[in-house]
């Protein structure tokens, strides 16, 4: 889907919601015996909802812990370069006679470097502009994360839906069976009645061992999600998507501020970011002033020595042409970057108002036109059936039929809560908006 084509570039790694405030709250462990007590909670809990999941994935995901850490070794990178250089402190002997061995100069020398042009100012600008950038990432990834909690937990749904609904098939598929058999005992109808009717009984196992299989790696996925800690799926509360997420008005808004996305902020942000480097470059050129001042002293008769100046190299070669050209390119990138994020966010806000507008007609009209229909087709077959006035072939239609729009609904229906996700992700909606304290 077109959200997550946009959502995945800028969420190469993701991010729980308080990033910068506080990398101890981020906890990526399989022990569950060191997880804190607030995770334990959550697994303790008899009912554990979607909003119980996204906490416990703000709590132990790897991927969150990764880009949390990102953003505090942007911050430390800024407050290195907020310091100031370091005074160096020289014990020197110099001037030493070569005719006189006991004739030479003890010299103690102080020095300075002194930055010009305001480069030091220019690179920590640039440097919080990159620690800003990688924390609206961050805040991006949290919300791919809750994105991928939030489709994992409406295939959960699915899966029970499906499972209630191969039990229901196979009893049917199963008296088609019966009757077939009954039929053929009485010589109404030939064997390959029977035949045909355990060959659909037989494609449902196959069918539903198919899904089977699904559901188990899913169950895979979660311990990727969450850090290796073990879910207990059994105890999820996936009795409907609304019992976990209060209403859906987020679908007639446009969000709070659809210019705030986090991916909008972090590729404007790596334009400020580019503007501040190529200044860097551009101030580079002035070299830093070198101050020093010396005390010195030779035999106790002659005296004592101080010594003072200034240096500093000559731009005569080397005025940083490269790293300014470098730069200069490197801004025009961003600018394209920034471009690209807002038509590619618009294309998947787009993509996923129109899927879940069409998932929605399709899901109503499925369920309130065809499956109505469908059933009642069956039920006349059989009658039609039990009574010789149907083939058996129109019988095993009408099962088909009935078969396939229930688990096309199923399937439609999944859809619909992934196109539901994503709209939550991108507009910023419920538990995915970036509070206050996270920005």
């Amino acid at each position: 889907m077109k959200a997550l084509q946009f959502l995945l570039p800028m969420t190469l790694v993701w991010v729980v919601g308080a990033v910068a405030a506080d990398t101890s709250t981020v906890f990526p462990l399989t022990d569950e015996a060191e997880l804190p007590p607030e995770v334990r909670g959550i697994l303790a809990s008899p009912s554990i909802g979607l909003e119980g999941l996204f906490r416990l994935a703000e709590m132990t995901s790897p991927q969150l812990a990764l880009v949390q850490d990102e953003v505090a070794a942007r911050a430390g990178h800024l407050r290195q370069l907020g310091l100031y250089p370091n005074p160096e402190l020289s014990l020197a002997i110099d001037e030493r006679s070569v005719n006189d061995p006991s004739f030479h100069k003890q010299k103690v020398e102080l020095s300075q470097a002194l930055p010009l042009g305001g480069r030091r100012g220019a690179a920590m600008g640039a440097a919080r502009a990159e620690m800003n950038q990688a924390h609206e990432r961050a805040l991006g990834a949290r919300r791919f994360t809750l994105n991928r909690v939030h489709k994992w937990w409406a295939d959960q749904i699915h899966y029970r839906q499906m499972e209630a609904s191969f039990d229901t098939l196979m009893i049917e598929a199963e008296g088609t069976l019966r009757v077939a058999q009954m039929r053929f005992e009485a010589k109404a109808a030939p064997e390959s009645h029977v035949t045909r009717a355990q060959l659909e009984v037989f494609d449902l196992k196959v069918a539903r061992q198919a899904f089977v299989t699904e559901r188990e790696m899913s169950a895979a996925t979660a311990r990727i999600l969450f850090g290796g800690v073990s879910v207990p799926i059994d105890r999820l509360d996936t009795r409907s998507e609304e019992s976990a997420l209060p209403g859906n008005q987020f679908l007639a808004a446009s969000g709070e501020d659809q210019e705030a996305h986090p991916a909008l902020l972090a590729a404007r942000l790596g334009v400020e970011a580019a503007e501040a480097r190529l200044e860097t470059a551009q101030k580079e050129r002035i070299p830093d002033l070198k101050v020093f001042v010396a005390y010195s002293r030779a035999r106790p008769d002659e005296g004592n020595f101080v010594e003072g100046g200034v240096s500093f190299d000559l731009p005569l070669f080397d005025r940083n042409q490269g790293r300014v050209a470098e730069t200069t390119s490197r801004l025009a990138m961003a600018h394209y970057e920034e471009e690209i994020a807002a038509l590619e966010y618009g294309a998947a806000l787009k993509a996923a108002r129109l899927a879940h507008q069409s998932f929605e007609v399709q899901l109503k009209q499925l369920e309130e036109d065809i499956a109505p229909s469908a059933v009642r087709g069956l039920s006349q077959a059989q009658a039609g059936y039990r009574s010789g006035r149907l083939m058996f072939l129109e019988l095993i239609e009408a099962q088909r039929t009935l078969a396939d729009v229930r688990l096309r609904s199923l399937e439609v229906h999944r859809s619909l809560m992934w196109a539901e996700a994503d709209l939550m992700s991108l507009l910023g909606s419920g538990p995915y908006a970036d509070q206050g304290d996270q920005r």
